[in-house]
């Protein structure tokens, strides 16, 4: 009767999603699009920061010069997806604030705590439009499998944002402090353990999840380090990454788990 059941949700929930398209791009990749968006943000800042503290300079270029470009490709993505006038609104003052902000974070620049401090403000900026955009995409998606997508895709961004924060604490920027990287710790826990008990979540998908808990287990004790020397700041530079590829393919899991009971 429970193996029932949990088969009867899922079916609801493929039923609940119609694979609408626009421009070959679903509701479902939609809201994971959207909301690489609020993982991009931060980890643009990110890179940034990471260049200031002289950590990792190759991989801090690499990572920033990706971002910028998945973002604006992202960005022309998203404007063939718009199946309501709020989702169409809400990409134009997302376009609108996103494209000086990468057009400000393309530059590598010495370490300016007020510098970094303005582009983090712009950042946050557009990860709250992001985050609105997914939501709505969510919504138009009309299935609580879609919300897993957007959950999932979520702890990307968490993990970008606590690595960000991070380094800006430890750079002196004002208004971050080390309460948001704890508020951020709390969430991403607690979102691990929504995602396991979901009926979408498949075996492949459980495994994935197995890693994930893994690499948050580093990536937690280099956020704890007690002193931001060379070695600590390679460790949040280095475990976020790898949680974040994680997340990434988790997030893609969910995507095309979704797709395949249509």
């Amino acid at each position: 009767m429970i193996r029932l059941i949990a088969l009867l949700t899922v079916a609801g929930l493929a039923a609940a999603l119609p694979d609408v398209s626009h421009g070959q791009v679903s509701l479902s990749t939609a809201i994971n699009k959207s909301g690489r968006m609020r993982m991009l943000s931060q980890r643009i800042v990110k890179a940034q920061a990471q260049y200031a503290h002289g950590i990792l300079l190759d991989r801090a270029g690499d990572v920033l010069r990706t971002s910028v470009r998945e973002m604006g490709e992202g960005l022309d993505e998203l404007k063939r997806v718009q199946p309501t006038a709020e989702i169409k609104a809400t990409y134009t003052q997302l376009d609108a604030k996103a494209r000086p902000f990468l057009s400000a974070a393309a530059v590598v620049a010495k370490h300016d705590a007020t510098r970094l401090a303005a582009l983090n403000a712009q950042a946050d900026e557009v990860l709250e439009l992001a985050h609105k955009l997914t939501g709505l995409y969510e919504q138009a998606g009309k299935a609580a499998g879609a919300k897993l997508i957007n959950v999932a895709g979520r702890q990307r961004m968490l993990s970008q944002r606590m690595s960000k924060n991070y380094f800006l604490i430890h750079l002196r920027v004002q208004g971050v402090t080390p309460a948001e990287i704890a508020r951020d710790q709390k969430e991403f826990v607690s979102a691990l353990a929504m995602l396991r008990g979901a009926p979408l979540t498949n075996a492949p998908i459980k495994q994935d999840l197995d890693l994930a808990d893994v690499q948050w287990v580093f990536f937690d004790n280099a956020l704890g380090a007690k002193t931001a020397d060379r070695s600590a700041l390679q460790n949040v530079a280095t475990t976020s990454e790898r949680i974040l590829e994680v997340m990434d393919d988790l997030t893609l899991q969910y995507d095309q788990a979704l797709k395949d009971l249509l």
